[in-house]
């Protein structure tokens, strides 16, 4: 397949250039990888809908970000981000203390286990990072890394010690490759 760029790409560059941006983040499945490296591009869902007899068809959203994006004409454009972060990646509430969801925990609790639910390439290293509210941002102590053997989905299940941390709010940090993917935050009184 031929691709041509789009009517506004010349455009596009030049303000991404006179922005000093240099560069764009697009977070997909990793079902799409294959397709990205057949096609040696990203393609709108558009492309992808009319490929789908040779691609695999893993798009984000559902049907009513799906129908949105037909109305306001984005349906054939490919999303990118600004930034390595996006909302979409981010999962509230992923502490948790024997397995039943909570952000309070006390004295009377040992443990908290961090669980992440995370599809990784074979090699991505994942770090997770405690924080204390009250200690500047650029504080924190490395509670924990792998480095993930083969391409799959992973639980990453990580014990946090309650019995040695003073009273406070805290963050907890889930990095992948140095980018952090998800945040919560609990309080220990």
């Amino acid at each position: 397949m031929v691709h041509t760029l789009h009517s506004d790409a010349d455009f596009i560059l030049s303000r991404l250039k006179r922005e000093g941006m240099t560069a764009l983040y697009h977070f997909t499945s990793v079902e799409n990888l294959p397709g990205i490296c057949n096609m040696q591009a990203l393609c709108s869902k558009g492309t992808l809908k009319s490929e789908s007899g040779r691609l695999p068809l893993v798009t984000g959203g559902n049907p009513l970000s799906h129908s949105l994006d037909r109305y306001r004409g984005n349906w054939d454009k490919v999303s990118l981000n600004l930034t390595p972060y996006t909302p979409m990646i981010y999962h509230k509430n992923m502490v948790y203390s024997s397995y039943v969801h909570k952000n309070k925990f006390s004295t009377n609790d040992s443990v908290a286990t961090l669980v992440a639910k995370v599809r990784a390439m074979a090699g991505t290293q994942a770090k997770i990072l405690l924080r204390s509210a009250s200690a500047a941002r650029t504080t924190g102590r490395v509670i924990d890394t792998t480095e993930f053997d083969i391409s799959a989905q992973y639980y990453h299940w990580h014990p946090i010690s309650l019995k040695s941390l003073p009273n406070g709010l805290y963050s907890v940090e889930y990095y992948l490759n140095d980018l952090c993917w998800a945040s919560t935050d609990f309080e220990f009184s």
